[in-house]
This record gives structure tokens, C-alpha cells and sequence, in this order.
């Protein structure tokens, strides 16, 4: 895959991410990227992330964690709020 069209695939895997409260950032390891929820920092993103080099899997898996979320809000009767 050339990078130009890797970073489009990227841009557009971040875009869905935002838009599910979620975040895929490139870690700086050849394609590897990492899937954590908004408002994660430091050492929490390493250990709540999702390391993976698949972009198809990063979106998978924010898809799923996002699924879970509001899962275990409609069980808790939890707001949007994190």
C-alpha cells in the first residue's frame, strides 16, 4: 500500500473514530496504531489502547468498544458522560 493511501485510509478511520468517542492515533512504529476513548492520557492509553498495524481492525475495534460503551451505559444508567 503507497502512504498516500495509507494516510487517507488513516484520515478516514479517525474520522469514524471521532465521531464513536473514540480516538486512533499513529504511534510512530512503522503502521502500528493505537484505539483508546477520548479522554484517555498517558499511561492510561497504553494500558486501555488497542495496538494493532490493520487499519480494517482499528475500525473494527472501535466499532465493538463503542458497542460496549453504550452497553454498559444503558446498564448503568450512565450519561453520555465519561
Amino acid at each position: 500500500m503507497t502512504c498516500h493511501k495509507h494516510k487517507s485510509r488513516l484520515a478516514r478511520a479517525q474520522q469514524v473514530a471521532r465521531g464513536l468517542g473514540f480516538v486512533i492515533r499513529q504511534t510512530g512504529f512503522d503502521s502500528e496504531v493505537v484505539v483508546f476513548r477520548r479522554g484517555l492520557t498517558g499511561i492510561d492509553v497504553e494500558r486501555e489502547g488497542y495496538y494493532t498495524d490493520d487499519i480494517d481492525d482499528a475500525i473494527d475495534t472501535v466499532k465493538a468498544m463503542a458497542r460496549r460503551t453504550d452497553f454498559l451505559r444503558e446498564v448503568r444508567g450512565v450519561s453520555n458522560e465519561f
